[in-house]
């Protein structure tokens, strides 16, 4: 079949024909070459149709020219890259440990200058609020989702936070919950483990809280909350003034 002849057919016949491939002096005529036409195991495959019209030497010598034909395609519309290509070189290398070691001494500048009343501090914020901000604590290991829970949990179970209403310690917890399984949702996508042995030990950087932050986050949201809650009146205070006795409602701790 020729070109000139599928030419002759009504537009309706040419969509028939597109259903079907039709393949002259090895030009594709109509239709399209997939996977079910090429290889998909069955018997409508073109090879299988070469070897049982064309015997075993034509399917073959069709085998081989699909053969030549795919790296050479590829080798002009294609790319691959191997591991030498994405394997650092000793110049990245030093890049990053360069980087790591400025971090690292920047750190240790700003806990220097909070111990001396130097660190300046952000606007709106208190000295340890800046260096929560800013300090990654580098020397802590990441928590894991399990730790983050129970961290959190003993925190908020400290005297410190008795002053909170149970709705708002309810609200931290279902926080930290989100936060602990974005935590197991990275490990399990890149395949860190929870003992700190996995490598590279940059992956532990990934989604990172440290126990330290997590109390100084916890901490802000106390203070904050006490700066702005409700009072919450749960005690009484007796006192005497000039021989008269006197009783007082205390704010503060929540009664459960």
């Amino acid at each position: 079949m020729s070109f000139s002849f599928i030419s002759r057919f009504s537009r309706h016949q040419v969509s028939q024909l597109s259903q079907v491939v039709v393949i002259h002096n090895s030009e594709l005529m109509c239709g399209s070459l997939d996977k079910g036409t090429l290889g998909s195991g069955s018997k409508k495959n073109i090879f299988y149709i070469l070897l049982r019209d064309w015997g075993q030497l034509e399917a073959a010598n069709a085998m081989s020219r699909l053969a030549r034909l795919t790296p050479a395609y590829l080798s002009n519309r294609g790319f691959s890259i191997g591991i030498g290509d994405v394997t650092p070189g000793q110049g990245l290398l030093k890049a990053k440990q360069d980087l790591l070691d400025d971090g690292y001494k920047k750190c240790d500048e700003y806990i220097q200058a909070l111990s001396t009343g130097k660190l300046q501090q952000q606007p709106g914020c208190t000295a340890e609020e800046t260096l929560e901000a800013i300090y990654a604590c580098p020397k802590e290991p990441a928590l894991s989702q399990n730790e983050l829970v129970l961290t959190a949990d003993a925190i908020m179970k400290r005297t410190d936070f008795l002053c909170c209403r149970d709705v708002f310690l309810e609200e931290i917890r279902k926080f930290a919950k989100n936060i602990s399984e974005r935590i197991k949702k990275t490990r399990d996508k890149y395949g860190i483990n929870d003992n700190g042995t996995s490598e590279p030990k940059v992956l532990y950087q990934l989604d990172r809280i440290t126990p330290t932050q997590l109390e100084k986050f916890l901490e802000t949201c106390r203070n904050k909350y006490m700066r702005y809650k409700t009072p919450v009146f749960c005690g009484s205070l007796k006192y005497e003034v000039n021989g008269k006795h006197f009783q007082s409602v205390l704010p503060g701790t929540h009664s459960k």
